[in-house]
């Protein structure tokens, strides 16, 4: 007896052949749930940052005192601005990308460990998973492959 798995890929060409059909553009209701998926991050996102408590250090701005987010916490919404800058956009190529144009959101995100989108993508990865792959099957279906 031997060690071996063997993978049945009988049908394999004739799957293939439906899916050349559906073309090279995605189909409608697949750019819909890519593009419902980013802005459920990008709502995660902006919930991360306007709710809970934080643990760092206490400062005084307009005579308000106000608490920063420790490293490893998601931003703190002091002005308001990096919040209402996260925005959702499906781009020419099929990719949706989710995020701010301020300069300073790359730099919490990516070097002061102030993570807020990553985490916000971790959390709805399940529900965008099956989002994405329910509108293939819908697509597909739609086109009596």
């Amino acid at each position: 007896m031997s060690n071996f798995i063997s993978i049945d890929t009988q049908g394999l060409k004739k799957l293939q052949k439906k899916l050349d059909r559906l073309g090279k553009e995605l189909p409608r209701d697949v750019k819909g749930a890519l593009f419902k998926s980013g802005k459920r991050v990008e709502t995660s996102a902006k919930r991360l940052i306007s709710t809970g408590s934080r643990s760092g250090r206490l400062y005084k701005r307009g005579g308000v005192t106000r608490q920063r987010s420790a490293r490893g916490e998601p931003p703190k919404t002091d002005s308001g601005f990096l919040v209402n800058s996260i925005n959702t956009e499906l781009k020419r190529d099929d990719r949706v990308v989710v995020g701010s144009p301020l300069e300073y959101a790359a730099k919490l995100e990516n070097k002061l460990d102030r993570k807020f989108l990553e985490p916000s993508l971790q959390t709805n990865a399940e529900g965008i998973n099956k989002l994405i792959a329910d509108a293939v099957d819908e697509a597909i279906n739609d086109a009596n492959l």
